[in-house]
């Protein structure tokens, strides 16, 4: 505990964090990468180590990743919580067309045609 304490005085987050996560406090462990500015790092503990964390956690990771530059993975957490809307515009600014129209043949068909239409003007802009 005392060495935690020090890691966490002295800006260690990463290392506190992966000191928590071997003890199995994955919450915690994401609380403390997003502290430290890894939200890629929080978001792969949620893949790893599924569980039922709250909707603010989850909200507060997709944010910190689209802070982050990080839209396509903010894209997929919110997919993972079936929030549909914030997953395809995440999608979109990331430039991951084609989860974006994987996600939307299933849950918004009608926006299929303007998404593959967008991803085309996107190509050809490259």
């Amino acid at each position: 505990q005392r060495y935690l304490q020090h890691l966490l005085t002295t800006g260690q987050e990463e290392s506190a964090a992966l000191l928590e996560e071997k003890r199995g406090r994955y919450e915690e462990t994401i609380e403390l990468y997003l502290r430290g500015g890894l939200a890629a790092k929080a978001a792969a503990i949620v893949n790893s180590h599924p569980a039922q964390y709250s909707p603010q956690l989850l909200q507060r990771i997709a944010s910190a990743l689209t802070s982050s530059g990080l839209d396509g993975r903010a894209g997929e957490l919110y997919e993972k919580m079936g929030m549909t809307a914030p997953a395809l515009e995440s999608y979109r600014r990331g430039r991951t067309y084609r989860k974006a129209v994987e996600l939307a043949r299933s849950a918004r068909p009608n926006e299929v045609v303007a998404l593959e239409e967008e991803w085309a003007d996107w190509l050809v802009s490259q």
